[in-house]
């Protein structure tokens, strides 16, 4: 029995191993530019789309064969699964039902396989490696997309493609990924690689300010108050420092505004993107999107119109056809995404999952001792970098993207509370991880 047992470890390590892997290609397949196509071919399926389904396929299969070591759940990984499962009850009504049930697929592929890699985890170090594993392979992709995308800006020069990351993700999605990188890059407190770090940190802002993306700058703002209030000893202290520098240096910039100071002037006009009042005011077409949506959300309140389909049941924007109107990719708000999208079924379990993420914030004492300081500090950070979009963006409940891995990771950590706070018995029964 005994030697039964420890195969059973063994190949447990392996299979973990293994999840690690697929963990990685899922990270490859939904996070760089493999190819272009337009997004009236979104539904057809090609090599890639096989092979993203292919991987978070595995991985279920994975977390399936683990199931027994991940059982029972928590409250985060309940409210996934039961979010997953919305998605794939939105495709009932929906006329792209191929399509929604093979972004679900992926969703729910990704979901598990991030409850098993947690839930497996018997050390800290082992919650580390696995952030450091989204870590280092985004980090990659990130400067091989910013790469790819000044090629192509050579080679398209005159065509308008003046953001980085235009043509390639979207200038959006890199200096999002951009902000969430700089922010996880400090916690380490080793003196080697410092250097290196810095050099990672200088690129990551030249990437922020290369995107010109208005919102990922305020999230990278919103994340560094988050990151320098909660790492102080006195934060009461801290918050009083921060906003006093804060409302002086918003007062210098509006003096130099209105006394037209040629570097206010021109950050103006950067901030602006070339954009007049009227694209301003309705937030770069935001507001006729959700004019169109919210009206719409109350035709199927329980169910929703589909899964990762939202560009075809808003439809044709502006005059109203594909020769002179304009499509876009999705809500443009987490929240109207969700209940547009999964409904009432999915607009739920999605909500109490983000009000549980923040207890990062809220418990960020508390969590720093059941997990680390650098653990808690990136989970804050990440979560408030992510919300901070909410308005704008809707990252978390579109398309597979680098950004849910991570937002899950973190959302499931917190079921472990428990069990990384109970002492642990030595010299009575191995732990075997990797």
């Amino acid at each position: 029995m005994q030697a039964l047992t420890l195969q059973s470890r063994e190949d447990h390590v392996v299979l973990k191993r293994l999840a690690i892997a697929v963990f990685i290609c899922i990270l490859v397949l939904h996070g760089t530019h493999i190819r272009s196509r337009s997004s009236a071919d979104a539904p057809t399926v090609d090599w890639v789309v096989l092979a993203r389904i292919t991987a978070c396929a595995t991985g279920f299969g994975f977390a399936l064969v683990l199931v027994r070591e991940i059982l029972p759940l928590g409250f985060g990984a309940r409210m996934l699964l039961l979010y997953g499962l919305a998605t794939v009850i939105s495709a009932i009504r929906c006329p792209y039902r191929a399509s929604v049930l093979g972004y679900s697929m992926l969703l729910c592929g990704v979901s598990l396989l991030m409850i098993a890699l947690v839930y497996t985890a018997r050390h800290r170090s082992r919650l580390q490696q696995i952030e450091s594993v989204w870590f280092a392979t985004i980090t990659v992709l990130v400067i091989k997309d910013t790469i790819t995308s000044l090629l192509m800006s050579h080679t398209l020069a005159g065509e308008g493609a003046a953001r980085l990351g235009m043509n390639v993700t979207h200038p959006n999605q890199l200096s999002l990924l951009a902000v969430i990188l700089f922010w996880l890059s400090f916690g380490n407190k080793r003196r080697q690689g410092a250097v290196a770090l810095w050099g990672l940190r200088l690129f990551l802002i030249y990437v922020l300010l290369g995107a010109k993306t208005r919102i990922s700058m305020v999230a990278f703002v919103i994340a560094g108050l988050c990151h320098t209030i909660l790492s102080a000893r006195y934060p009461f202290r801290r918050v009083a420092v921060v906003g006093a520098v804060g409302g002086t240096l918003v007062t210098f910039v509006l003096l130099s505004l209105l006394s037209g100071q040629p570097w206010a002037t021109d950050s103006l006009e950067y901030l602006t993107r070339g954009q007049d009042t009227a694209e301003l005011r309705s937030l770069t077409g935001r507001a006729e999107i959700w004019q169109r949506v919210l009206p719409r959300t109350l035709d199927t309140p329980i169910s929703g119109h589909g899964y990762g389909v939202s560009r075809f049941a808003i439809g044709w924007l502006g005059d109203g056809d594909a020769d002179t109107g304009w499509q876009a990719d999705h809500c443009h708000n987490m929240v109207i995404e969700v209940f547009f999208s999964t409904g009432l079924l999915g607009l739920v379990p999605f909500v109490l999952m983000v009000l549980y993420s923040l207890r990062w914030v809220v418990r960020f004492p508390r969590l720093c001792q059941v997990f680390s300081p650098r653990l808690a500090a990136h989970a804050a950070c990440t979560i408030v970098a992510l919300l901070a979009t909410s308005f704008s963006e809707a990252k978390l409940c579109v398309s597979m993207s680098p950004f849910q891995p991570l937002f899950f990771f973190y959302l499931v950590m917190l079921d472990r509370e428990l069990c990384f706070t109970k002492p642990r018995r030595t010299g009575t029964e191995p732990v075997v991880d990797v």
